[in-house]
């Protein structure tokens, strides 16, 4: 999966990455597997494919990948060419330069 990536504190969209995700390697795809592990693996890959560091957030489309429901933890992990990743690094989320959350999700 090939995403486009930004640090969070960047001035523009312009200084964004194009990096490719193995989510295979990645991340647990089985059943049992925890949202919380899967998203500390994901922030990890991001780190290294990037080079950014420290990554304590990822947002798509003004929303954390991880989120909570009435079901528990779920990890919701956007694809598309058109998908920009915003990752934080400690700080908030700028939803004045990134946007506020789209649309409705049911997860």
């Amino acid at each position: 999966m090939t995403v486009k990536v930004v640090k969070n504190t960047a001035e523009e969209v312009m200084g964004c990455q194009e990096v490719t995700l193995d989510l295979k390697k990645t991340i647990d795809m089985r059943l049992v597997a925890s949202p919380r592990k899967n998203y500390k693996q994901i922030k990890k890959e991001l780190e290294r494919v990037t080079g950014i560091q420290n990554i304590t957030a990822v947002y798509v489309d003004g929303r954390e990948i991880m989120s909570d429901t009435i079901f528990g933890k779920n990890l919701h992990l956007p694809r598309g060419k058109d998908c920009l990743y915003v990752v934080c690094c400690g700080e908030e989320y700028d939803q004045q330069k990134w946007g506020a959350p789209t649309g409705f999700v049911l997860f």
